[in-house]
């Protein structure tokens, strides 16, 4: 579940679909459910669920900038992905989210 706070600013007018446009905002995501699937060779399928290492809780930065109907989108996320006691070779796994887009918006 997420939930966008966006701050949008555009050169559109009420007869000119062709505009820039710079969404700049913040976003909070709830995991409600989470599922690692794994089919391999040798060391066989296991599948786990609910993976408690997992933060539920996920709040980032977001920019989405463009003109017309392309637009380009990032996303960093502030918290971890996961918790801290989640832990490989007795080291803390401090891991960030990052993502990039390209948009298409249909008008």
């Amino acid at each position: 579940m997420e939930v966008p706070l966006e701050f949008r600013w555009r050169t559109s007018t009420a007869t000119s679909y062709d505009f820039w446009r710079i969404y700049a905002g913040f976003k909070f995501s709830y995991m409600l459910s989470h599922a690692a699937k794994y089919n391999g060779g040798d060391l066989g399928s296991f599948k786990y669920t609910d993976i408690s290492d997992f933060n539920k809780l996920e709040y980032g930065l977001t920019l989405s900038t463009g003109y017309n109907t392309w637009n380009l989108h990032l996303y960093y996320a502030l918290s971890p992905v996961f918790s801290k006691e989640a832990k490989l070779d007795g080291e803390s796994m401090d891991m960030h989210a990052i993502k990039v887009g390209l948009m298409f918006y249909v008008l």
